[in-house]
């Protein structure tokens, strides 16, 4: 695995202690640069995990730009909820280090999250 950026991963989020963490480390990155990413960046940061559950997917680090990993499609069944993550787009020639993610907040569910 490599040491920069997050680890690869599907994220399921019920509590404000780990989404904390997650941001802390996003921000450890650009702090050195004067940037408070997630500030900055994020929509949102201040979750209420009462009424909302977050799903977060990071991809891995690219060595050039253009990829995304994308949660095309949500769809909730009686038993579980399927997320579907895709990349669409698959990388171009631009150096640059880049770390695709897609973080979505969706409502309270106690339904187990499954990814396909």
């Amino acid at each position: 695995s490599s040491s920069v950026g997050i680890s690869e991963q599907k994220t399921i989020y019920n509590e404000s202690t780990n989404w904390n963490l997650l941001l802390n480390q996003i921000d450890s990155y650009y702090l050195p640069f004067g940037i408070n990413y997630t500030e900055e960046y994020f929509t949102e940061t201040n979750i209420n995990f009462t009424n909302f559950t977050v799903i977060a997917v990071f991809d891995q680090v690219y060595g050039n730009g253009g990829h995304s990993i994308d949660i095309t499609n949500i769809t909730e069944y009686e038993n579980n909820i399927v997320v579907t993550v895709e990349n669409l787009l698959t990388g171009n020639g631009s150096s640059v280090v880049t770390q695709p993610y897609h973080i979505v907040k969706i409502p309270k569910t106690t339904k187990p999250i499954v990814f396909e």
